[in-house]
C-alpha cells in the first residue's frame, strides 16, 4: 500500500537500494517516531526554493548508501515549507525498530519546528494511521540516549503534537454557526475572502459574490488542505469559526520568501581547488566579510588570500575555534553562510 506524498523517490530521482531489508506489515507498526538530521549537506532549508526537499532527499540518501547502508534510514522527510517526501519504501524495516520513521531537516535544537511543518506531520500521521499504522508518536530520544529530534520538534511531541492551528484565536467577526454549499450572504461572501487570500492563482478563484456554489466548495477544500485540515464531505464543506480562524491564521500559498545567498555547488574545497563552486564561495565570502584583509574580487582560484579569507569566516561563524592553516570548506560551512545571508 502506498501513502499519498507531495514528493515521491521517482519525483526526487531516488538511486536504487544496496540491498533489501525485512518488511514490516502496517498493521504490526505501532506508530510514528521523529528524528532531525542535524547537518543539510550544504542544501538549505528555509523552503524559498521549491527544489531543496529533493534536494536534500537525494543528499541524504547518497550519505546512507555511502555508509553502507540499505536505503535511506528514513521513510518521510518533512520540509520547512511542509512539503512530505517519500524517502524509502514504508514497509522496507528502518535498522531495528519497526516504528514509520519521519525526519525533519535541519538542527532543530536551534531551528523552531514551524507550523507548515507540523500541519503536513498531522497529515501524514492521519494517513499512515488511516492505512493501518499504530497511532503511537515517539521521539528518537525516547528509545536512545541522544538529543534526536532536536528541541523543537521533541518539544512539540511531548506536548502531544497539538494541531497548529486548532487554538487559534477567532476573529471578531467570524460567523455564527457554519456556512456550506447553498448558502449565500456576508458570511459566505467572508469565507471568500479568506479563501482567495490563501491562494492566489487557484483556478475556482472568483470575486466574491456570497454565494457558496461549486467553485467556493473547491476552494475550501484546497485551503482546509493548505491550513492542515480535512473537510468531513469534500462536495459540501462546511466553514465554521474555528476553520475560519485557521484560514486567517495561514500564510498564502506561492508567498515565500525571496532566496538570499544559495549554493549551486555542493563539493568540498581546499586550498589548489579551482573552477565555479570556488568564484561561488569567493562571492559568498565577499557578501558575508567585505572588509576582510584577505577579501578580493572571485577568480575562481583557491589560493593563499582566499584560505586565510575562508578561515577566518570559519572562526567567526562557530565552526573551528582557531583558523586552520589550510581550511576545508564543506557543507557545514556552506550552510552557515546561507543562514547568514538569507
Amino acid at each position: 500500500m502506498s501513502i499519498e506524498v507531495d514528493l515521491t523517490r521517482a519525483d526526487w530521482g531516488a538511486a536504487g537500494p544496496n540491498y533489501a531489508t525485512a518488511t514490516v506489515p502496517f498493521g504490526s507498526r505501532p506508530g510514528v517516531e521523529a528524528h532531525h538530521t542535524v547537518g543539510t549537506y550544504g542544501v538549505p532549508v528555509d523552503g524559498r526554493r521549491g527544489n531543496e526537499a529533493g534536494r536534500i532527499a537525494k543528499a541524504i540518501q547518497g550519505d546512507h548508501l555511502g555508509r553502507g547502508w540499505a536505503d535511506v534510514f528514513y521513510h518521510y522527510m518533512i520540509h520547512r515549507d511542509g512539503t512530505i517526501v517519500e524517502l524509502r519504501d514504508v514497509t522496507w524495516k528502518s535498522g531495528p525498530i519497526d516504528y514509520v520513521t519521519v525526519v525533519f531537516p535541519g538542527n532543530y535544537d536551534n531551528l523552531e519546528l514551524n507550523d507548515r511543518q507540523k500541519a503536513a506531520f498531522l497529515k501524514l500521521r492521519g494517513r499512515l494511521v488511516a492505512a493501518g499504522v499504530g497511532e503511537k508518536v515517539r521521539r528518537h530520544r525516547d528509545r536512545a540516549s541522544v538529543s534526536c529530534p532536536g528541541r523543537s520538534v521533541a518539544a512539540w511531541v511531548g506536548q502531544g503534537f497539538p494541531s497548529p492551528y486548532r487554538s487559534a484565536p477567532a476573529a471578531d467577526k467570524a460567523p455564527r454557526g457554519y456556512v456550506t454549499r447553498g448558502d449565500r450572504g456576508d458570511q459566505v461572501r467572508e469565507v471568500q475572502r479568506e479563501v482567495a487570500r490563501l491562494l492566489p492563482g487557484h483556478p475556482d478563484l472568483h470575486d466574491p459574490d456570497g454565494i457558496f456554489g461549486p467553485k467556493t466548495a473547491r476552494l475550501v477544500v484546497d485551503a482546509y488542505d493548505l491550513v492542515g485540515l480535512t473537510a468531513s464531505d469534500p462536495e459540501r464543506p462546511r466553514v465554521g469559526p474555528k476553520s475560519l480562524a485557521a484560514f486567517r491564521a495561514a500564510e498564502p500559498a506561492g508567498t515565500l520568501a525571496e532566496p538570499g545567498f544559495v549554493f549551486e555547488h555542493d563539493v568540498e574545497l581546499r586550498s589548489g581547488s579551482e573552477g565555479p563552486a570556488v568564484k561561488e564561495l569567493q562571492e559568498a565570502l565577499a557578501a558575508y566579510a567585505p572588509d576582510d584583509p584577505d577579501a578580493h574580487d572571485p577568480d575562481g582560484a583557491f589560493g593563499p588570500m582566499t584560505a586565510r579569507w575562508a578561515a577566518r569566516v570559519m572562526v567567526e561563524l562557530g565552526l573551528v575555534s582557531s583558523a586552520p592553516g589550510n581550511p576545508i570548506v564543506g557543507p557545514r560551512t556552506r550552510a552557515a553562510l546561507e543562514d547568514e545571508l538569507a
